[in-house]
């Protein structure tokens, strides 16, 4: 609609529009032709007025003048440069010119610095450095909240640069920049507390069409959640026991099925971007006579009736021993896909009162 509206009212303007500037064309021609005649009575202006090469040439000098040379040559630089993160060219990350970051190459190092972090955040490769005013680039937003973390002490740098130079006063720290430099593990700590977030270069494990996350603190029951990161698909989860330790029992050593929380079937659907948890122990707590006092861990497998305990152990909470823990290797599958992934994970009491934890094994 709105191109049809320019169509109709653009050529009506042009009409009443032309021919008033013709007339005012006409009068400027009147008053150049005064103006002319005006510098040929005067004799040295005559003279110059003769040699042509001159008022040609101040005309093009003129010219030259009014380009905006510098607004020009950037704007051309900056829509024909590369993005590399090892390149020392000016780039900029444009909508079209998005690149996939290569997260392996990235695992490297415990450290990363603020600029880098940034465009891996933003799932973007790191470019060079620009200095721009947020810009387009999508991982700009991002950048701007890790430097301002910095100098609020919510994340602690490993290294400050200071790439200004007016000399700092006495004791005074320099503020965040690109080339600050933050552990990896400092990061982790703020994305899940903060941002409530698990990007994909700090936590490989959402890398895969199914990510997986343990349960984090101390709980009475240990879940792992399972988010579906690919397409919808029907998922169901195994354990197999593979190690006890501090445990007066035998392992019981088997596979077997885990229990989603929300349903009592074996498998649930679930869309992209959806997650769910299975159940994976729960912890008891028992008060004896005499102020005995016992902790107890159940490990537990889906019957088709509830979860119920495939093996578990107990302790005495108020001894002085080595607490008991199970080492899990948990296999999530997704049955329209093939896909699956597994991880193991340490089940212990947090304290010797309980209640569980749950950590990864790397």
């Amino acid at each position: 609609m709105r191109k049809w509206w320019k169509l109709l009212v653009g050529p009506i303007m042009l009409i009443v529009g032309i021919p008033g500037l013709i007339d005012d064309l006409k009068s400027w021609g009147q008053w150049l032709d005064t103006a002319s005649k005006w510098m040929h009575q005067q004799p040295w202006l005559n003279r110059l007025l003769e040699i042509n090469l001159l008022h040609y040439g101040l005309l093009v000098v003129g010219i030259l003048l009014l380009i905006p040379w510098d607004k020009l040559f950037s704007n051309t630089h900056h829509s024909n440069s590369k993005v590399s993160h090892n390149s020392q060219q000016v780039s900029v990350i444009t909508d079209a010119e998005q690149n996939l970051p290569n997260y392996e190459d990235w695992d490297k190092g415990e450290t990363v610095n603020l600029w880098n972090a940034a465009h891996l955040w933003a799932e973007l490769e790191p470019s060079a450095y620009i200095d721009h005013p947020g810009g387009p680039a999508p991982f700009y937003s991002i950048f701007s909240e890790l430097k301002q973390a910095v100098n609020t002490g919510i994340l602690e740098p490993t290294a400050l640069f200071h790439v200004d130079t007016t000399p700092l006063p006495n004791g005074a720290r320099p503020a965040a920049n690109r080339q600050t430099i933050v552990a990896k593990s400092d990061l982790k700590r703020y994305a899940i507390e903060v941002r409530k977030e698990q990007p994909k270069f700090l936590f490989p494990e959402v890398r895969s069409e199914i990510g997986l996350a343990p349960s984090s603190g101390p709980a009475k029951e240990l879940r792992l959640a399972v988010k579906n990161n690919g397409g919808v698909g029907k998922f169901y989860a195994t354990c197999r026991t593979l190690a006890n330790r501090n445990d007066v029992n035998m392992l019981r050593a088997g596979t077997f099925n885990l229990a989603w929380c929300s349903t009592p079937e074996r498998t649930i659907a679930l869309q992209n971007g959806e997650a769910q948890d299975l159940l994976v122990a729960r912890w008891k707590f028992w008060r004896l006579q005499h102020d005995i006092s016992m902790g107890q861990i159940d490990i537990l497998e889906w019957t088709g009736s509830g979860p119920i305990e495939f093996t578990g152990t107990r302790w005495n909470a108020n001894g002085s021993g080595r607490l008991p823990e199970f080492e899990l290797e948990i296999t999530v599958f997704n049955s329209d896909t093939n896909t699956h992934i597994a991880r193991q994970f340490t089940i212990r009491p947090a304290a010797k009162y309980g209640p569980l934890e749950m950590k990864s094994i790397s």
